[in-house]
């Protein structure tokens, strides 16, 4: 059985927030998840992530289900993943 995206408010005693638990890149195709999604945010006005796939993927299609992507002036990258920078001492 395939595990669901959970939908709960940020906490009881808050008007705004909400929580989504677990949402996976195949369920960000369904065209019913995306309108939750964008529901959530224009009712909230908050959505905190949890337990989602850390891709770079993952964060460009969640980014699309609230509009269309635009071009930032910024370093290009050619890594599929993000460098992290050293540690300083």
């Amino acid at each position: 059985m395939a595990r669901e995206a959970r939908f709960e408010p940020l906490r009881a005693d808050l008007p705004f927030g909400t929580k989504v638990t677990g949402l996976t890149l195949a369920e960000l195709a369904n065209e019913a998840v995306r309108g939750q999604l964008r529901d959530a945010f224009e009712t909230r006005g908050l959505i905190h992530f949890a337990e989602i796939e850390p891709t770079n993927r993952m964060q460009v299609e969640l980014s699309t289900v609230f509009g269309p992507l635009k071009l930032h002036r910024s370093r290009r990258s050619t890594s599929p993943t993000p460098k992290r920078c050293p540690a300083r001492s």
